[in-house]
């Protein structure tokens, strides 16, 4: 019983860490393949730029 509690818990172990270099590869994989299609800037948040606005030197954004 013990054995079988240990082998679980070893597979879970290696699950783990199989996710999270498949996480790590993932993420380093990503500007490359930003570049090879072309795509200069990830805008990932929601809100997106209007051409009309540009932010200033001090990070805020006015009106053109």
């Amino acid at each position: 019983m013990v054995l079988f509690i240990i082998s679980i818990l070893f597979a879970v172990f290696k699950q783990i860490i199989g996710n999270c270099v498949s996480i790590l590869v993932l993420s380093s994989a990503l500007p490359v393949m930003s570049r090879t299609l072309g795509l200069d800037k990830l805008h990932l948040s929601n809100n997106p730029r209007d051409s009309e606005t540009k932010p200033s030197a001090n990070g805020h954004q006015k009106t053109l």
